[in-house]
């Protein structure tokens, strides 16, 4: 029984694997049909069990416990069975899904190869597509060349017929060669040779003429492109002279008006100490005229402490108004300093120009008219030899291949030196209009460091005369009460032996309690004052490093606009230069073309010989 239920799970795992083969992989669908859950099994009759746990040998007349027991024992079996066919079948879904997916990769793999191969498809086709359009460009190209040429007639043809034919007519060129060499040979020919080189004297005399004429004017030109450039540079330096001179003006004002606000501010300073040190000793007396028992003179201490600590805060911030000007006065030398650097810039870049223009004065590498001549000379020269020998007129032609070289090359060095230095003058010019911006920000900021200086010093000293106003009513006011304060004790002292002495102390007391707590309530107003003057100060001050930090943000703005300005105009001066470049060129390149033709007909003239 046991082998046949063992035989029994490999012939349906056979059955499976055949099936499988023509089904695919059994999903979750497949599987409900498969297996029927155990609520749609109707209920097995007993009969049925009996006969079946006979079938697997049981006693019919054995109890129903071990009958129970058989039957559990069986139930095991079968569910440990069953569960090994659960793993199988795991096991071969695990396969087939391993196959799914080698499937799944071989089918992705083939999508990415055929998209290469689509991809270097395309690739191929653009390159035979640019290789046909560059084939018939080539075509094109000769047809047009063929059709200028007047061959119009081989221009469609294909070709191997186009070499061909151009072949042939290399062979008839030669042929006419060689009949024209044996045409020089005679001696009819020779004397019409001579007669064609007389008249190519006469023009190779216009010709060199014209040349001659071209290059004064050339030069001229040269001349007055170099005066226009010192005109220039001279009208620049005039202006930057004129503009530190300015600077140096607004600077000197500059350092005018600091000295006096310096010494408005330290007077200032005198003042308020002389009027705190005036309201010490007056509040010192009044306090000295009433001295009382010990519990007052606590009170009194403390005050002057206060006022103590008062006059230290004041006299710190003067510290710090003395620390201040101190800084502006350092600004004001750095400042000064700078000036002295810049006039020291501006003198040695005088020096340089005069030292350029000495320099051009005294020679420069372009051909003069004495060097046109000369080489006229030489030119109508080696004519004259020419008639002498071919050997004579090759040696001359060489000795003016050779000056023509020297003097391209003379212009092409004097063109690279006229570059430096243009350029060296404007990397000048530029470090020089840079500091001068520096110095007109430095200027302006100073200007405006003054006015608000003068608007500050203004405020100040209305606010001093305010304060020092209420402390006159002060002391006034003061003097009134030590006065009257005075009085009453004489008219005390007087009513003092009239009177009992309880009396008197009662009301003594009474009296020296009113005047301290009028005294205190005049400390306190006095403090208030002195806190919403700091708070004023305070504010002021803040509103100040606003203000300057305002200022920083435009003289930035401002600085980058006068850059903007400055590129814009070095951006024209270049172009000026580079259209005077150009033209030089221009004009060297048709002197060079012309030699090359003077050349050219020399040799043709030599050949005629």
């Amino acid at each position: 029984m046991e082998a046949a239920a063992a035989a029994a799970p490999v012939g349906a795992r056979a059955r499976w694997g055949g099936w499988r083969r023509w089904v695919g992989p059994v999903g979750p669908r497949r599987s409900r049909f498969l297996s029927v859950p155990p609520q749609a099994e109707a209920p097995v009759p007993a009969e049925t069990v009996r006969r079946w746990l006979r079938a697997e040998g049981a006693d019919p007349a054995a109890p129903a416990e071990e009958q129970l027991g058989l039957a559990w024992r069986l139930l095991r079996r079968a569910e440990t069975r069953l569960g090994d066919l659960e793993r199988r079948r795991a096991e071969e879904m695990r396969d087939v899904e391993s196959y799914v997916g080698h499937v799944r990769n071989l089918t992705e793999e083939r999508d990415a190869i055929t998209t290469e191969y689509e991809k270097e498809n395309e690739q191929l086709r653009l390159e035979l597509t640019r290789l046909q359009l560059q084939r018939e460009a080539q075509l094109k190209e000769v047809e047009e060349m063929l059709e200028q040429e007047g061959l119009s007639e081989i221009a469609y043809s294909n070709a191997s017929e186009q070499i061909a034919y151009l072949l042939v007519e290399r062979t008839t060129l030669l042929e006419k060669l060689e009949i024209a060499d044996q045409k020089l040979n005679s001696h009819s020919y020779i004397d019409r040779l001579c007669v064609a080189q007389l008249q190519c004297k006469d023009e190779f005399g216009h010709v060199h003429q014209s040349l001659e004429d071209e290059l004064q004017q050339q030069h001229e030109s040269a001349q007055l492109t170099g005066e226009t450039m010192n005109k220039s540079y001279r009208q620049e330096l005039e202006r930057e002279q004129a503009s530190r001179a300015r600077v140096e003006r607004d600077l000197d004002e500059a350092t005018q008006r600091l000295l006096m606000a310096q010494e408005e501010i330290r007077r200032l300073t005198d003042e308020l100490d002389a009027q705190r040190k005036e309201q010490s000793r007056i509040e010192s007396a009044s306090w000295s005229a009433l001295q009382a028992p010990e519990s007052r003179e606590e009170g009194v201490n403390e005050w002057r402490e206060s006022d103590r600590t008062e006059l230290q805060k004041a006299m710190e911030h003067s510290n710090k108004l003395d620390k201040e000007i101190l800084a502006l006065r350092a600004r004001v030398q750095a400042l000064d300093l700078e000036r002295k650097a810049f006039l020291d810039l501006v003198e040695q870049l005088k020096e340089e120009i005069c030292e350029y223009q000495k320099s051009e004065k005294q020679g420069l590498p372009l051909p003069a008219p004495a060097e046109t001549e000369e080489v006229a000379a030489s030119s109508l020269q080696t004519q004259g030899t020419m008639d002498e020998g071919r050997i004579e007129g090759d040696c001359v032609s060489g000795k003016a291949g050779s000056d023509q070289e020297d003097r391209y090359q003379g212009s092409e060095t004097f063109h690279k030196r006229c570059r430096e230095v243009i350029e060296n003058i404007e990397g000048r010019n530029s470090q020089l209009l840079h500091k001068l911006q520096k110095l007109k920000q430095e200027h302006e900021d100073l200007v405006e460091r003054n006015e608000e200086l003068e608007s500050i010093l203004g405020e100040t000293q209305i606010q001093t005369k305010q304060e020092k106003e209420q402390f006159e009513s002060e002391v006034e006011g003061l003097h009134r009460k030590i006065t009257s304060l005075e009085t009453e004790l004489l008219e005390m002292q007087k009513n003092k032996t009239e009177m009992s002495g309880e009396e008197q102390a009662s009301s003594g007391a009474q009296e020296m309690q009113e005047m301290l707590e009028s005294c205190q309530e005049t400390i306190e107003k006095l403090g208030n004052q002195l806190g919403e003057r700091r708070q004023r100060r305070k504010q002021l001050a803040s509103e100040l490093e606003l203000l300057r930090e305002d200022l920083k943000a435009e003289k930035k703005v401002s600085e980058l606009l006068q850059e903007r300005e400055q590129i814009n105009k070095l951006e024209l001066k270049h172009e000026d230069i580079c259209t005077d470049e150009k033209t030089c060129e221009e004009q060297m390149a048709k002197v060079v073309f012309l030699e090359e033709q003077i050349k050219n007909l020399r040799n043709e003239q030599e050949l005629l010989w």
